[in-house]
């Protein structure tokens, strides 16, 4: 991908890793006994963390998520939604709460059931 600069914009390249690698490190330093809560607000993004912390494995080992999501105006994916984010995670086993807060955003809370 090709990056045009002017002399209003900054253009900053930087590595992105994949949620499960990240979190799997920090796992690996806490006790079991440990609660892990994490927040997500990554601009539509937090359909594909969320599913690559599924198919990881890692997100049964979350207690607690807080987010925002993304209407499919903000994404690509028409399939994405925040009915379908909330009913994936209470699917998974948790306890979740959603609510709009405007017409292209809304935010979650979830809890291990």
């Amino acid at each position: 991908m090709i990056f045009e600069t002017s002399d209003w914009v900054d253009v900053e390249l930087c590595d992105v890793h994949k949620a499960s690698d990240e979190l799997c490190s920090v796992i690996d330093k806490i006790s079991a006994e440990d609660h892990i809560a994490i927040k997500i607000d990554v601009e539509g993004a937090e359909y594909c963390i969320l599913d690559d912390l599924y198919q990881s494995g890692l997100l049964e080992k979350i207690d607690m998520i807080v987010g925002e999501y993304h209407r499919p105006s903000r994404i690509e994916d028409g399939k994405k939604s925040g009915e379908k984010l909330i009913a994936d995670l209470e699917s998974a086993g948790f306890y979740v709460d959603g609510f709009d807060i405007n017409v292209e955003i809304g935010a979650f809370q979830a809890v291990r059931k």
